[in-house]
This record gives structure tokens, sequence and C-alpha cells, in this order.
């Protein structure tokens, strides 16, 4: 090697790649909202904010005369409903499940449950369950409905006077339509509804190769009439929706009420200008089952919770 010459040091060949840009960039008002740059900006001002999170058990503990969800129910209906209320309703506090303002940053949606189906030896609310002869076909549906509630002083409800039976009337009105119209096989009806928007679909069937007993199967008794044996394993599943968005909340004099108590008010707030989040599970099966008061008997039973993850600083 020739005496004076650098020894080379460096593996890449070539010239060094400058960088792109920088992270943060001067941009539009229009520019700001992103999807990337919000969600760059998100996490790099993750470490100087608080990440809160509202489970359902946590709106109980504020509102304690809503249903338990969280304990197997069943509904005489072809369609249930589970709208995430941690999205619909909320409180003002200090507590991790409260918000400081009249606004929130909402980040993550997720929702977990538990199917059970009817089988021997379970009942729900006094109710023992049947097992159906005709196979059932079970879906859940999940997503958006778009149309904001928009109410002021001059609806009916009015702002201060919307309940959050209001918000699922409002909510479940439209989804009830498009699983009617879904119904007619014969129908060409559009893809892409115009009042919902569809985050995810999916078929609940029990895994039988997890039963630890035989499958449900109808014996022919000696002594009488038929009966039937065995147990379907329950379907645990989880969804989510894709929020990374603000929340302008409006105050409700009476949120959620108390029929025991109907002088005691209970306030709240409520997203009145944004999407509706729903959740439906729907029996497309549900004319096939024998008719009567209990036909709820033949439906599966359904517990859940969700978690709305989120920032009001």
């Amino acid at each position: 090697m020739p005496a004076g010459k650098l020894v080379r040091t460096r593996t890449a060949v070539g010239k060094p790649k400058r960088a792109k840009g920088r992270y943060l960039k001067n941009t539009t008002a229009k520019g700001a909202y992103n999807k990337k740059r919000k969600k760059n900006f998100m996490n790099r001002r993750a470490p100087f904010v608080e990440t809160k999170s509202k489970t359902y058990e946590d709106l109980r503990f504020l509102f304690p005369h809503m249903l338990d969800h969280l304990a197997f129910t069943t509904r005489n209906t072809p369609h249930r409903f589970m709208n995430p209320e941690v999205f619909l309703i909320h409180k003002q506090g200090l507590d991790e499940h409260e918000m400081i303002g009249n606004s929130i940053y909402a980040k993550y949606m997720n929702m977990k449950m538990t199917v059970r189906f009817p089988q021997i030896a379970f009942s729900t609310g006094g109710l023992n369950k049947v097992v159906p002869l005709v196979p059932q076909n079970y879906e859940l549906i999940w997503g958006w409905v778009p149309t904001p509630l928009t109410a002021t002083g001059q609806t009916t409800p009015s702002v201060y006077d919307m309940t959050l039976d209001d918000i699922n009337k409002h909510i479940n009105q439209r989804v009830t339509d498009y699983i009617n119209e879904q119904k007619d096989k014969l129908r060409f009806i559009p893809k892409k509804a115009s009042t919902l928007r569809i985050e995810g679909r999916r078929r609940i069937r029990p895994n039988l190769n997890r039963s630890s007993t035989a499958p449900p199967q109808t014996i022919d008794s000696v002594t009488g009439s038929d009966y039937v044996v065995g147990s379907i394993p329950d379907v645990h599943t989880n969804i989510s929706w894709k929020l990374m968005r603000k929340l302008s909340l409006e105050k409700a004099s009476n949120l959620v009420k108390d029929d025991t108590k109907p002088n005691v008010l209970h306030e709240g707030h409520f997203p009145n200008y944004s999407w509706l989040p729903f959740c439906v599970f729907v029996n497309w099966d549900w004319d096939n089952l024998p008719s009567g008061t209990a036909r709820d008997a033949y439906m599966p039973s359904i517990a859940y919770n969700s978690i709305l993850y989120y920032t009001d600083s």
C-alpha cells in the first residue's frame, strides 16, 4: 500500500443517502389531517400525554343501573344489538376512565364476547335453553352509522334531553333497515349501503373439535319422548373499530335514566356530530324457529365487554 494513503473503513458503496425529509413539515390546515401525519404526530407526543382506557365495567361503575353485559343474556329478537356504550356515553372527572374537558381523541376500541349455544343443563333468566332441530346461520356484523345525531335545542328530543336509549334507537333503526333488506335472497341489493359503513362480518360457528363431550344428538328414549345429549363448545371472539379521530361531546342532563329513581338525574356527555359505532348479532334463520313466547330459548346467549383507549389532553 502506498505510504500516506488512507485505509477505507466503511463498507457502504456509493454516496450516502440523504434523508427524505423532516418528520414534521410545514403544512396546511387540511394537510395536517392526513392519516400518516396524524399518526406520526401522535407517536411523537405519546411520551407527554396520558393514554386513558374505559371498559364497560368502568362505565357501570359510573352508571350503576346499566345492564350487566358481562353476564349471559338472551334476546327474543332475530338480531341482537351490542352497540359499544364506551364510545357513546362519557362522564367528566379526574379518574382514569373519565374525561377532563368536553372532547377526547379516540385511538382504539375493542370488544370481546363469548357466545354460548343452546344446550341441555343451561338456562338464562330462568329460561331453559332448547337445541333447535333446524340448522341456524349466525353472523356478527359491526361498523359505523355515518348519520350523526345532530341534536339541537329545537329538535325532539333536544340536545339537553338526549338519553342512551335515544342514541341506540337512532343506530338500531338504520341497522334494522339494512338487515331486513338483506333477508330477501332474490333481490339485487347494492353491495354498498348508504346508511352504514361495515367494518367487518364474521360467521359464528362452534368448533366441535374442541368439545370435551359428545356432540349434541337426539336419542330415542325408551321411557318417553326424545331427548338431547352432548354439548357445544363456546365461541370466543373479539372485534375492533378504526378510530384515530377527535370527538367533540355534548352534555345531556339525564343521559342514562334510572327507572327506580326517576327524580335523580345522571348527566353525561355524548358524541352529537360524529359517526356512531354499531355491533349486531344476526340469526338469518330466525323465521325457521318454532313460533311462541319462548322463542328465545332457541337463541344463543351472549356475554361481552368493550374498551376504549383515548387521550383528552
